[in-house]
């Protein structure tokens, strides 16, 4: 079984339904493979191949036009 937790604190800001990004680039701020393997005491392959590709959603946005 695939499954995940993500503290997304206690202050209210975020409901259910919102979109969030886990990986990437959002609302000015970057979160990198790398610096999730940092947190999870790991190697950013491990991060990358731990996503199941067949249950992840994936949503890929070209940089260069941000």
């Amino acid at each position: 079984m695939d499954s995940f937790g993500v503290d997304v604190g206690v202050d209210g800001r975020v409901k259910a339904g919102d979109t969030v990004t886990l990986i990437g680039r959002d609302r000015g701020i970057r979160v990198s493979a790398e610096e999730m393997a940092s947190w999870a005491g790991t190697i950013n392959y491990e991060i990358a191949c731990n996503v199941a590709i067949a249950r992840a959603e994936r949503l890929f946005v070209d940089d260069m036009k941000n």
